[in-house]
């Protein structure tokens, strides 16, 4: 099992680069199994994911990631 080692700032930081490039395409269906790739856990298969476009790559995510995604995309910086 892998050891995940990103911290909040981390996955914060994923956020703003992505947001950066907003609007992104979304698309959402239901999951095969897929990871999370903010969480790194299993979407339960069946369960929505969403799939957001950047660029070449697709990043997923489950809906709670994707929420606080939505979140951090529209909420002003730390400090604001």
């Amino acid at each position: 099992m892998a050891v995940d080692t990103r911290t909040h700032e981390d996955h914060r930081s994923l956020l703003r680069v992505i947001a950066a490039l907003f609007p992104v395409p979304v698309r959402r269906r239901q999951s095969a199994g897929s990871a999370c790739t903010f969480c790194r856990r299993t979407i339960i298969i069946g369960a929505l994911q969403y799939e957001i476009r950047i660029g070449d790559c697709t990043v997923v995510a489950d809906a709670p990631c994707y929420k606080s995604f939505l979140e951090e995309i529209v909420a002003p910086p730390d400090g604001c």
